[in-house]
């Protein structure tokens, strides 16, 4: 994919803005003499302060909730901070910059790789899981109303509140009305169980299915040649030494 390639949003409100924004900004440049205006559209950003790939992941690892996705074989296009950072200072400086974008991104590798690069073993023994099976897990852990009506039922200060108070007091009879099954039963539940202990199962944290959109299974290699060629911008940290200073910096944060 480079500046040319069509935009596509597939239905998400996060895509559809910023391209509506970026279409804006081109069309304004157009009509402006009186300073110069243009589009940098980095790949993932990575290196000390990066949140999203760097913090995130590490932390997530930290608490036991990070995985592969499909043993991590999505393509990440990546780009060092810094080169970022030149990259826009060569764009601001040439008047030639004025109502283009440039794409800029060091290079693509895996997940796995990007990963690996940046924690080492750390990695090397994470589950892998799909989508469906990450959506599971999150309806799995998704209360039902039995689960709230249990909740509720269980705890004796808060079902004292609940007959205490009118308007409250009507909804429970309400519940008791539409659901009669479920009330008796969450009642009965609160009798036998006066104190409700986590099983093993819940315990068990997860990983989010979030992972699965900013880390899945991609195939998308997108192009600098533009900023190559008309900026004059190289990328000049490499991955090895982009995710060096990054380790440094979580090591700092205590995170590894």
């Amino acid at each position: 994919m480079d500046e040319t390639s069509p935009y596509d949003h597939q239905g998400r409100d996060y895509p559809k803005n910023k391209i509506e924004a970026e279409r804006w900004t081109l069309a304004r440049a157009r009509r402006e003499s009186n300073t110069r205006i243009g589009v940098v559209n980095p790949s993932c950003v990575y290196g000390p302060e990066g949140r999203a790939y760097v913090e995130m992941p590490a932390r997530l690892l930290k608490e036991g909730t990070f995985c592969w996705i499909e043993n991590g074989r999505g393509i990440v296009n990546y780009v060092y901070v810094g080169n970022l950072v030149e990259a826009m200072l060569l764009a601001a400086v040439q008047q030639d910059a004025h109502g283009e974008r440039f794409i800029v991104s060091d290079g693509s590798t895996t997940w796995r790789e990007f990963y690996t690069e940046l924690f080492g073993d750390d990695v090397s023994n994470l589950p892998s899981y799909t989508r469906a099976e990450l959506e599971s897990f999150a309806r799995a852990r998704t209360p039902s109303l039995r689960d709230v009506a249990r909740t509720v039922v269980q705890s004796g200060d808060l079902w004292r509140m609940v007959g205490a108070n009118p308007g409250l007091a009507t909804t429970k009879a309400i519940l008791e009305r539409v659901t009669p099954g479920l009330y008796k039963r969450v009642k009965n539940t609160r009798h036998r169980l006066p104190h409700a202990q986590a099983s093993p199962a819940d315990a068990w944290a997860p990983p989010p299915l979030m992972l699965d959109d900013m880390f899945g299974v991609t195939t998308t290699h997108i192009s600098s040649a533009k900023a190559r060629r008309s900026l004059g911008w190289n990328p000049r940290i490499d991955l090895a030494a982009g995710q060096k200073a990054s380790r440094e910096w979580l090591a700092a944060l205590k995170l590894i």
